[in-house]
Formats: C-alpha cells, sequence, structure tokens
C-alpha cells in the first residue's frame, strides 16, 4: 500500500493498513513540507525462532508505533524513528516489513523456555 506524501495533509488522515496478519492502524499527519509523523498500532502474529531452544513459534505482538516518514534525506539528528522514502511514497508495507524483520532478529523465547529457571550450558 503506497499513500502519495502529496496526499496527507496538516489534518490527521486515518490509515487502516491490513495485511498477511499485519494492521497498522493509527493516524497521518504532515509535520511540514517533506515530513508526515504516523502515530499508530501495530499488530502481528510473527513466526520467530526461539533464541534459547530454537524452535519456531508464532508470537503474537501489539504496541504503538510512531515514526517520522520523510519525503527524501532527514539530515535532523534529534528523531531516532525515521524512515526516509525516496520516490514521493509512503510504502506502508515496507514500514510492515520493516517491523516484522525487527521482531524476528530480536531475543525471541518460547513459552516453554520463559517458564523454565533451567541453566543453559553449552560448551565451547
Amino acid at each position: 500500500m503506497e499513500i502519495a506524501f502529496s496526499k496527507i495533509k496538516h489534518t490527521p488522515t486515518d490509515l487502516n493498513f491490513v495485511e498477511d496478519g499485519v494492521s497498522i492502524i493509527g493516524t497521518l499527519t504532515k509535520q511540514s513540507r517533506d515530513l508526515v509523523r504516523l502515530e499508530s498500532d501495530f499488530k502481528a502474529d510473527v513466526d520467530v525462532i526461539c533464541s534459547r531452544c530454537g524452535k519456531e513459534y508464532r508470537k503474537s505482538v501489539a504496541y504503538p508505533l510512531g515514526l517520522i516518514l520523510s519525503d527524501g534525506r532527514y539530515n535532523d539528528n534529534d528523531e531516532i524513528d525515521v524512515i526516509e522514502f525516496f520516490n514521493n511514497l509512503i510504502d506502508i508495507t515496507y514500514i510492515s516489513e520493516s517491523e516484522i524483520a525487527s521482531i524476528q532478529e530480536d531475543y525471541n523465547f518460547c513459552p516453554e523456555c520463559q517458564e523454565t529457571d533451567e541453566v543453559l550450558e553449552v560448551e565451547l
């Protein structure tokens, strides 16, 4: 799903993205000529691998997602949650895929490993 930067106004524009088990529901608001603020709720069921036992499992996540979206290079170092787009379009699918990749690359522990007190020892 792509939205042109020029379509976003200073009054919040509703965003309702639901695709492949991922939902990003919130608003897009123009901050300046080249910046748009995304304020939303992110929900997804993500296939991840347990960092402890290596078993694959499905993890449900839900959290507020706030980002600055830049039409071109972002030069201000004050914000850390910035995504730059270079084709005058906001790609919501890309944002979704990026969030999923971040979750998968994080440390994830399956329900069994979260409940155990057993010490994991590995010989090197």
